[in-house]
């Protein structure tokens, strides 16, 4: 990794504080989805559809928010979908009622989603 890809500590903690962040908007969205019973047919393809420039602005904020250089946007976007992956894998193994509905329907939409910011990064970073 070169020297002006790398994270300062401040940077880190910013960015370890907005992962957690977003899983925790990601469940609050998700349990939505699920009390509005959208999951499925067109309710899947609206959200499915919706997530790509939700996910670009989740980069642009991600940006500003963290003081992110160009060079930087992908070693930030991964640490967060890290984390944010590890938190849904936890909660969707030992907790999955958290998500307030159909467990593998949510889990399919959260790796689209990560899916979309990934290659939003990658895209920007380029």
């Amino acid at each position: 990794m070169d020297d002006h890809q790398r994270l300062t500590r401040g940077q880190i903690f910013g960015l370890l504080a907005l992962a957690v962040s977003f899983w925790a908007s990601g469940v609050g969205l998700i349990r939505l989805i699920s009390s509005l019973q959208l999951w499925g047919g067109t309710g899947s393809a609206v959200l499915f559809t919706l997530s790509i420039p939700t996910a670009w602005l989740c980069i642009l904020s991600v940006r500003r928010l963290a003081g992110l250089a160009p060079a930087q946007v992908l070693t930030g976007t991964a640490l967060i979908t890290a984390v944010v992956g590890l938190l849904d894998g936890l909660a969707i193994t030992w907790w999955p009622a958290l998500y307030g509905g159909p467990a593998l329907l949510a889990a399919a939409w959260l790796l689209w989603f990560v899916g979309a910011v990934l290659g939003v990064a990658v895209m920007q970073a380029a």
